[in-house]
């Protein structure tokens, strides 16, 4: 009886080793998995906080500012005598500029860098100058024909990063190169090429968590290229991408309801 005894207890304490060696390999694997499951949680985009909700006033507007060259220059005076569009929204903005001269220094031969109160400014220091929390920013267009979709891009980031280093709480919204007339395409500047470079864009905001606004697809028709309604440009001498007043009203729309 004594010797069942004994060995009922071996069983039993060979059992309890088994035991604790599955309870430490279960624990093991927890443990794994909790790591990999907070790398997975780290590599995903912080959320920027934006305001999801639709549509915006035109009141909404009054802390932005918005950076860009001549196509935004149009927006800039349709929106001066009309409080309705977007507010009391800033303009930071400059024929020709883009992402690669918007870093030149301000006495850089050549410059084109946008003014402010009469006064030239870095386009990175937009929010900074103007008080705004929100950045709304088109530019592109006056690079990828120097540098290409994937250049212009490039130029895009390091842009961004000296934005973000003067204004880190700002909140950014890209808004996508706007397409040009088929009858003005040429081999620098094309539809294909906008296109190209807008999908890169949409990439690199999604990568950052920064919102991305398709205002090509507002203003393009069937077959990709801008209107022919709503380009301003003179037929015979102009770059068929500027808007007309109509064009400018899609896009405050546009931005109303998606920004």
């Amino acid at each position: 009886m004594k010797k069942l005894s004994l060995f009922m207890c071996l069983i039993i304490a060979v059992s309890a080793v088994f035991a604790g060696c599955g309870s430490s390999d279960s624990s093991s694997e927890s443990t794994a998995e909790k790591s990999a499951a907070e790398t997975t949680a780290s590599a995903k985009p912080v959320s920027k906080g934006y305001d999801e909700t639709s549509p915006k006033t035109a009141s909404w507007f009054d802390d932005a500012v918005f950076v860009g060259d001549s196509v935004t220059v149009m927006l800039d005076l349709y929106c001066e005598p009309n409080p309705d569009a977007l507010g009391n929204a800033q303009f930071i903005c400059a024929g020709s500029l883009g992402y690669t001269n918007a870093q030149w220094d301000l006495d850089a031969e050549g410059n084109v860098h946008p003014s402010y109160k009469g006064q030239n400014i870095l386009a990175e220091t937009c929010a900074k100058v103007t008080g705004a929390t929100k950045v709304f920013i088109m530019l592109g267009m006056n690079d990828i024909g120097i540098y290409g979709a994937d250049g212009a891009i490039d130029e895009c980031e390091k842009f961004t990063q000296r934005l973000v280093a003067q204004s880190p709480d700002a909140k950014l919204y890209f808004q996508s190169v706007t397409p040009k007339m088929s009858s003005h395409e040429d081999e620098v500047i094309y539809n294909e090429l906008i296109r190209d470079f807008n999908t890169k864009l949409q990439s690199f905001c999604n990568e950052k968590g920064y919102k991305y606004l398709d205002i090509y697809s507002a203003v393009c028709d069937e077959n990709g290229a801008l209107r022919e309604e709503y380009c301003g440009d003179p037929e015979s001498d102009g770059q068929g991408i500027h808007f007309t007043s109509e064009a400018c009203k899609i896009w405050v729309d546009y931005l109303k309801n998606n920004a």
